[in-house]
């Protein structure tokens, strides 16, 4: 079942079984976008079909959180004008003429083109039956692009992030939400996934600019703002000390303990490891 976020908003939860990242409805009174297409046609008509629960109108646009497949691949089987930012176009170019089967999956994994984690979600979500067809966005934008649907707008704004150059926020102004997708993840396709603490602090900057109640990261419930950037502590705090001159992985950890507001997470020295694996800092 879809859940209520706000009086425009509906969203049909994250399932991590197969990486299926949230999907949602931004229903105007003249107008429905749909925030990303699923990770299959699966996916996306289960989303499709729950979504006649709430209006018999299908969505007007999909809009496209960044290019990744989970996020993606069930764009071809709506047949809905799809909206992304302009370098998704190239990136999702890129998969077209590529095969899906396990011994070309394993043949990316292991030169370095595609992440295992991916590989095997990608496994479960389609079984043996890989007819993936990887379909190109119709509208592309650079670095705004408003929507009004009636009574509520959708804000579409191009976030610098590590985690793809083609990561879109989604902001609703009348309902105080945003939508992030996955912006706040490290680079996980360079060779050595990284951090680079001076793009999170310029991505803090963007985000915190948004006078949002809501805070909806792709694979995690939605957040209230205080949730939110509690959540995210242990990432702005790190990428404050590396961008102070923090260069030792245990000086950082003492800094955090010395600074930190709530308690660290498990994965503190993960996140740390990530940073300190960023390519020089260009300035």
């Amino acid at each position: 079942m879809l859940t209520k976020l706000t009086d425009h908003i509906f969203y049909l939860p994250a399932d991590a079984r197969t990486d299926r990242p949230i999907l949602a409805a931004i229903v105007g009174r003249d107008h429905v976008a749909m925030l990303d297409a699923g990770n299959s046609p699966a996916h996306a008509d289960r989303f499709l079909a729950e979504l006649q629960t709430i209006t018999p109108r299908r969505p007007d646009w999909v809009l496209l959180t960044h290019w990744h497949w989970d996020h993606t691949f069930g764009l071809a089987h709506p047949g809905i004008p799809a909206i992304g930012q302009k370098a998704l176009t190239a990136n999702l170019a890129k998969l077209q003429n590529l095969a899906w089967d396990d011994a070309a999956l394993a043949e990316r994994v292991a030169s370095g083109v595609e992440i295992t984690f991916c590989a095997e979600n990608i496994g479960k979500e389609y079984g043996a039956a890989r007819d993936i067809h990887v379909a190109l966005p119709t509208i592309t934008f650079e670095e705004m692009l408003t929507l009004h649907l009636g009574g509520v707008t959708c804000e579409l704004r191009h976030l610098p992030t590590d985690h793809s150059d083609d990561s879109i926020a989604v902001y609703v102004p009348e309902d105080g939400v945003v939508f992030l997708g996955d912006a706040l993840g490290p680079a996980l396709y360079a060779p050595t996934p990284y951090y680079a603490a001076d793009q999170i602090l310029r991505l803090r900057d963007l985000v915190e600019s948004l006078p949002a109640r809501w805070f909806v990261e792709s694979h995690s419930a939605p957040l209230s703002r205080e949730d939110f950037w509690a959540d995210n502590e242990i990432l702005i705090l790190v990428a404050t000390l590396i961008h102070e001159g923090y260069t030792d992985a245990d000086a950082i950890m003492a800094a955090v303990a010395r600074r930190a507001a709530h308690p660290i997470p498990e994965d503190a020295a993960e996140v740390i490891a990530l940073f300190l694996s960023a390519p020089p800092r260009t300035l």
